[in-house]
């Protein structure tokens, strides 16, 4: 079932007479095509229920970039990892020199 209704100037607005059930619910500005997250929406009583259905602005200015350098560097990473795995190995050759020896 397809049910459209148009928000006043504050972006609210009110569909009467919904039959019980659950809905999914999308917001759009007809200005610039912008569609909000869907929201489900579960009609069981005549209470009124409220969903909302923030359409975001689009941002002129935002470009996308590279993304953002986070966490340990990668360089730093990689030699804790050798040296793991170095000290690892010593370990593991010495306990199979020591089980030979006894």
């Amino acid at each position: 079932m397809l049910i459209t209704a148009t928000a006043d100037d504050r972006g609210r607005f009110e569909i009467r007479r919904v039959p019980y059930g659950d809905f999914r619910c999308v917001g759009a500005d007809p200005r610039t095509g912008r569609r909000s997250a869907t929201a489900a929406v579960r009609v069981r009583s005549a209470v009124p229920v409220i969903a909302a259905l923030p359409v975001t602005p689009a941002h002129p200015h935002h470009h996308a970039g590279p993304p953002a350098d986070t966490g340990a560097p990668s360089a730093s990473l990689l030699a804790a990892a050798l040296l793991l795995l170095v000290g690892g190995a010593g370990c593991l050759f010495a306990g199979r020199r020591r089980a030979r020896r006894h």
